[in-house]
């Protein structure tokens, strides 16, 4: 019914979350029936959309809640029949002034397109985008190794750093991003290489956070491009990419990135440091496996798989 929302499901998963230390980033999306569908196109289906989002984050003020305003406005999937930029923009202006009305501090991102997407992302910044959000969030997909989208994620830091606003300061988020083990043939380890590889390359990149793409697998075709996304298989059982992930985790949890120790080539030498300043590097490369000298750790075989070196 127009005018009343129900929020039970969504109070009840962010206690879960936030019980198991996890943040919550809610995507703000789609149409509703009520209001023409599922693009936002009208004045009346925009102000609907506003008050229900400015509802929303007045529920969840003061939680460990992040919001993104659509998901892939850039697709007529997701914006159809067919994208519009300006459309898009003009809800993310009334949808961002309602939030912050309700709630100040709402942290807020945008717009969530698909693959960096340069033409529709230059049109919303033209547009105001940075006025408005807290970050400009990406979904990277790509059919190439992970390390290839630090030369876009440079090329979109410029275009941020030379529009954002005096008053605010945008960062870049990875929204969105995963490899389907499908994509190297059913090879889940070579999945799990680039699951690291990715969150790796996100933090050297400064990325603020990066949303893998999926948890569980959506299905149980091993030839399935859209089944074989997840940490774990249908069943719960976990795949590479969980101890992946676990084992990134273990080593790097309680330090912060502090430098590269090779030069812009094909081989990656990433050093993290704790509190006390003790050092460990996470080393690989994305060519053929050989050995390299890496400072104060002597000579080293790499592969595309990464290696911990002198972590914990």
């Amino acid at each position: 019914q127009k005018g009343r929302y129900d929020f039970h499901i969504f109070d009840r998963l962010l206690s879960q979350m936030e019980g198991q230390g996890v943040r919550v980033l809610f995507i703000l999306d789609y149409g509703n029936p009520l209001y023409g569908g599922k693009a936002v196109r009208t004045d009346e289906a925009r102000a609907a959309f506003s008050r229900f989002a400015a509802a929303a984050a007045a529920r969840y003020k003061g939680r460990s809640v992040g919001w993104e305003i659509w998901n892939e406005p850039n697709q007529e999937q997701f914006w159809p029949p067919r994208p519009d930029v300006y459309e898009y923009m003009k809800l993310v202006i009334d949808t961002a002034t309602a939030m912050r009305a309700a709630n100040p501090d709402a942290y807020i991102i945008a717009p969530g397109s698909a693959r960096i997407d340069f033409s529709f992302l230059e049109d919303c910044i033209r547009l105001g985008l940075l006025k408005y959000v807290n970050a400009v969030s990406v979904h990277p997909y790509r059919d190439a190794s992970p390390e290839t989208a630090l030369a876009d994620y440079a090329r979109l830091k410029v275009l941020i750093q030379k529009m954002q606003p005096s008053e605010r300061q945008v960062s870049l988020v990875v929204s969105e991003w995963g490899y389907s083990a499908a994509a190297f043939g059913g090879d889940e380890q070579a999945q799990a290489r680039y699951l690291s590889r990715m969150l790796l390359a996100n933090v050297y990149a400064g990325i603020d956070f990066t949303v893998w793409y999926d948890y569980r697998n959506d299905g149980t075709d091993g030839r399935n491009y859209e089944h074989n996304f997840g940490w774990v298989r249908q069943d719960g059982t976990g795949k590479p990419a969980l101890e992946a992930a676990q084992v990134l985790a273990r080593q790097l949890g309680g330090r912060r990135f502090s430098r590269r120790l090779f030069s812009l080539t094909e081989d990656f030498a990433l050093e993290f440091v704790d509190a006390k300043n003790n050092s460990c590097v996470v080393a690989w490369t994305t060519g053929d496996p050989h050995e390299a000298h890496i400072e104060n750790y002597g000579l080293v075989s790499l592969t595309q798989t990464p290696q911990y070196l002198k972590c914990r």
